[in-house]
């Protein structure tokens, strides 16, 4: 959609000229139906100064980004995978590229019950509700270990308060 679709930068161009926009007869009109004949841009009045500043920049904006219309189809092409489709995978993976630890990518190829996973995800990342995370979440408690009184996190909780129980 020629208005609507981020097609020539970060904003569509609805919101990026706003006063022609506005006055646009047709605000569903295609991107290859704008391009091929600007003529099919139609506006209800004729511009005033703000609108012809604007119209100016528009065409500035479409030739600097203008799109390749040769698919024949209308189909769009999603360049995060080589196949063309759209996939959530390649679209997290833009968004979010960094891989984290290493741990973190290998719980989840570890053959064990889901809850154990998320266990260790958890653990790994710091984040068990120990005393020190419920006092983090503004939750009742003071931090501090029930058994032997210092600063309860995991690693506390697991080598250090059980294990003193072990032993």
């Amino acid at each position: 959609m020629f208005w609507f679709d981020r097609w020539a930068g970060d904003l569509p161009l609805a919101a990026r000229f706003p006063n022609l926009f506005s006055i646009a007869v047709d605000s569903r009109i295609s991107v290859a139906t704008a391009l091929i004949d600007l003529g099919q841009l139609a506006f209800r009045r004729a511009f005033g100064p703000a609108e012809n500043a604007d119209w100016h920049e528009l065409l500035e904006c479409i030739a600097l980004h203008e799109p390749d219309l040769e698919l024949g189809d209308g189909r769009s092409r999603w360049h995060l995978e080589p196949s063309g489709q759209f996939s959530t995978k390649s679209l997290y993976q833009a968004i979010a590229p960094s891989l984290g630890h290493e741990a973190l990518t290998t719980i989840w190829e570890i053959r064990l019950p889901l809850k154990i996973r998320i266990f260790l995800w958890q653990w790994i990342r710091g984040r068990l509700p120990s005393g020190v995370e419920v006092l983090k979440r503004n939750n009742p408690g003071d931090g501090q270990c029930p058994l032997c009184g210092p600063e309860e996190n995991s690693n506390h909780i697991f080598f250090t308060c059980v294990s003193a129980q072990f032993l």
